[in-house]
């Protein structure tokens, strides 16, 4: 379950980075508010990654 949870966690941030790249390259009048938005998004993701990995790395460790 935790490798899926990784799995599942790296496409959420895959997307997330792509779409604050999408963010940063698209002409918007509300630029500002759109990328600092997804670069919280893209933050957290990455945590969750983060998260996940330290997660399915201590379950490994005790098996």
């Amino acid at each position: 379950m935790q490798i899926i949870q990784f799995v599942f966690s790296v496409i959420i941030a895959l997307c997330a980075v792509a779409m604050f790249v999408g963010a940063v390259i698209t002409l918007s009048p509300i630029k500002v508010v759109s990328v600092t938005l997804l670069a919280l998004i893209c933050l957290f993701s990455l945590f969750l990654v983060k998260l996940a990995y330290c997660e399915m790395k201590s379950k490994n460790d005790i098996l």
